[in-house]
């Protein structure tokens, strides 16, 4: 692996709250580039991941649990490179090229899932305590803005069926739990009982 020195966007957002939209469409410009790869066949298929972390998540009950994987079953694999944690605290460099960071998560499967998982993480996840201060006391404002922006400028580069990105959004929100975010525990199990109401 090669390092990549420099701050990542959070940060860069904390100082100047003012790049928010520049934040926004660097983060959708570089998601858009990752979605037009055809993703190697070597990496594992996004709907195996989820189903493995839906499996194993210990805060998820089993009729959420069942639900949730019986979900995923009708939607569709997708042969596109997905990054699976897309958020600016994993895009490094200067704010306007930045470089993606951080794929362990990597795998094949449609744009509209990896779409909803960086929004998942923009809406509703926790802000780590090593985040700057200036950024977790901005967050609950700045959160909806920056993720309507993204989502605004991701849907001018390719159309997003809505009915999908709903469906994927609920299969991350149940998958999430399987990763010992507690303080997320309580919106993403919201997000899955809502669905399966």
């Amino acid at each position: 692996m090669t390092r990549v020195d420099g701050n990542d966007l959070l940060t860069a957002l904390a100082r100047n709250p003012f790049l928010l939209g520049t934040v926004a469409r660097v983060l959708a410009v570089r998601q858009a580039e990752l979605h037009d790869i055809v993703a190697p066949p070597g990496l594992p298929a996004l709907s195996d991941a989820l189903r493995d972390r839906i499996t194993v998540a210990g805060p998820l009950p089993d009729d959420l649990r069942r639900r949730s994987l019986q979900l995923l079953d009708t939607l569709d694999g997708g042969d596109r490179l997905c990054h699976g944690d897309l958020h600016p605290g994993n895009l490094v460099g200067p704010p306007r090229a930045p470089t993606v960071i951080d794929w362990a998560g990597a795998t094949r499967g449609p744009p509209v899932a990896d779409v909803a998982r960086t929004q998942l993480l923009l809406r509703e996840g926790v802000v780590p305590d090593e985040a700057p201060p200036m950024i977790r006391m901005l967050a609950p404002r700045l959160r909806g803005l920056l993720a309507a922006r993204h989502l605004n400028l991701t849907r001018r580069r390719r159309p997003i069926d809505v009915h999908l990105f709903e469906r994927w959004t609920v299969v991350w929100a149940a998958a999430r739990l399987a990763e010992d975010v507690e303080p997320e525990h309580p919106a993403m199990l919201r997000r899955v009982r809502a669905w399966s109401a």
